[in-house]
């Protein structure tokens, strides 16, 4: 069984071994071990920030559910009357936080929703892993391989980005050539008019 729950007493409950079960805490101490050792509880599931959370609807009395963010935010969200399921599952959990789901004002159910543990691993991943990575995440910018011997100029080179004077001497150059041959062009047509 694995949700299944075990208490450990260090001393056995009998008078040759101790005097436990003669203090006033022993009986309380069984009577609320017995009661939550028999007790019915949910499986507390993890939820992580994204993943759909799975809400139990079978004891809501109306069709609307209110839904409280962590953010102190509510929600409110009509159910279809004809669903077949007792399940919900409810979508916007882009917060990280507890997640309370009311039936008019009465807490029906609550989950709490965690970062992803895989988002805080600090291990290094391979250079090409992690060009891959940043790529397909729409990185634009400059990667630089500290392994390269040159890695300094590559800095500076970023720094400074990338010498545009040569294209803006090809683009002066063509527009000189076309107000040349423009201002021809003008100088002809006016010759021809003054004639």
């Amino acid at each position: 069984m694995e949700d299944g729950r075990i208490f450990l007493f260090d001393v056995a409950p009998v008078l040759s071994w101790s005097d436990f079960p003669l203090k006033s805490i022993f009986a309380p101490i069984i009577n609320r071990s017995v009661h939550y050792l028999t007790s019915n509880r949910s499986s507390a599931k993890r939820y992580l920030a994204g993943e759909d959370i799975e809400v139990d609807i079978s004891r809501f009395r109306l069709p609307q559910v209110k839904v409280v963010r962590p953010d102190k935010s509510e929600e409110f969200i009509n159910l279809d009357t004809n669903m077949k399921s007792n399940f919900w599952k409810y979508k916007n959990t882009d917060l990280i936080g507890v997640y309370k789901f009311y039936s008019e004002d009465k807490l029906i159910n609550a989950a709490a929703v965690n970062v992803n543990l895989e988002e805080s691993n600090l291990k290094q991943i391979a250079p090409d892993d992690f060009e891959s990575l940043i790529k397909q995440n729409g990185f634009t910018g400059v990667i630089l391989n500290m392994d390269n011997n040159n890695y300094k100029e590559e800095i500076i080179q970023a720094r400074y980005g990338s010498e545009l004077w040569k294209l803006f001497l090809i683009i002066a150059l063509i527009l000189a050539l076309i107000e040349m041959y423009v201002a021809k062009s003008a100088k002809n047509e006016l010759a021809d008019i003054i004639n």
